[in-house]
């Protein structure tokens, strides 16, 4: 046996030993004893099937941590436990795990306690055309580390959910995401969560040639660590209450920082017209290829757009730019982009 269960023993056997037992006393010391003040506390879990099952169950001191050390005694479902009067919490380990917090354990008394047992989950609400959402949810134990281990069950919103009795972390799958934290679902009840009216936006924005322009808009927490959503420019995106950073993927990126979702608005974010760029190389060797980059003037380490001669880009309305290397010498070139107009820049090969 090595040491380290050696000890464990000892310790758990000195525990034990100094624990009160039934019919043990308190003495003064007069020498005047009095028993010791203690109760029953009874277990019930109830199952799936709406019947007792059996579960073995751990008490602890009221609002101290699960662990060994706190550990108090265990338990099985429909047996008496007696216990010192004080307050106690109860644990049936599980996923999700059951808990019973600061039952109070009466002197003479005998407390019954019932955990589990199914209730229901509903997430409603309707979208902006006024219909029914259709997503997933997904809940979580309450407090635990979102990953795949600590999901309890799964759903669609719009429909009941059937779930253990116990205290919960509720996502619904939108863009984005939407959570409700610490939501307590009793035993033989639904709790209902109500989605918040969503926000319909429109990110317009048209090329030189005024066809609206499908880029990447990146919804995102105001961290800025976390993408929560993907959506298109020139489409309507709904979205709920709250702030954001979104992002669009132009050229250079466009931001609304700090932007603020109300419920049940229509709102339309306009970009300017996006102009274009078209360098030509003249002089000794008209034909070749030469790389350039765009950026605000004085500002090179700032790249807009980088692109090769005879090839148009398109670009943000603005004045930049053009820095081109040529033989051992770069070229610098200003020039100013107007919505809806290409910007033709000529630059001399030697």
């Amino acid at each position: 046996m090595n040491r380290n269960r050696i000890v464990a023993l000892f310790v758990f056997g000195w525990a034990l030993a100094l624990w009160p037992s039934t019919g043990s006393a308190f003495c003064t010391i007069a020498g005047n004893c009095e028993p010791t003040p203690t109760g029953k506390i009874v277990v019930t879990h109830i199952g799936k099937s709406k019947q007792p099952v059996p579960a073995t169950f751990r008490l602890y001191p009221a609002g101290k941590p699960a662990s060994f050390r706190h550990l108090v005694q265990t338990g099985h479902a429909g047996k008496p436990v007696e216990l010192l009067t004080g307050k106690y919490d109860v644990l049936i380990a599980g996923n999700p795990p059951l808990w019973g917090r600061g039952v109070e354990v009466k002197s003479g008394e005998t407390v019954s306690v019932v955990l589990g047992g199914v209730g229901g989950l509903l997430v409603a609400g309707k979208d902006s055309a006024g219909k029914p959402v259709r997503s997933g949810i997904v809940v979580y134990v309450a407090g635990a580390e979102r990953k795949a281990a600590n999901i309890v069950t799964t759903g669609r919103t719009n429909e009941r959910v059937p779930i253990v009795a116990g205290v919960y972390d509720v996502r619904a799958d939108l863009s984005p995401d939407i959570w409700f934290e610490n939501v307590a679902v009793s035993r033989n009840e639904v709790t209902e969560l109500g989605l918040p009216e969503p926000t319909t936006i429109r990110i317009s924005v048209f090329d030189p040639d005024g066809k609206p322009l499908s880029e990447f808009v990146f919804i995102q927490g105001l961290d800025g660590n976390k993408v929560r959503a993907t959506k298109q420019t020139n489409t309507e995106i709904a979205m709920s209450p709250g702030r954001y950073d979104i992002r669009v993927s132009l050229s250079p990126n466009v931001w609304f920082r700090n932007f603020e979702v109300t419920t049940g608005r229509a709102v339309n974010l306009k970009i300017p017209q996006r102009g274009r760029l078209l360098v030509r190389l003249t002089g000794n060797k008209p034909d070749e290829k030469k790389r350039y980059w765009v950026y605000p003037p004085g500002k090179k380490s700032n790249t807009v757009v980088t692109a090769h001669s005879d090839e148009p880009v398109t670009v943000a309305p603005g004045k930049y730019d053009i820095r081109m290397k040529l033989g051992a010498e770069w070229q610098i070139a200003p020039v100013e982009i107007l919505p809806g107009k290409t910007a033709e820049v000529s630059i001399a090969v030697p």
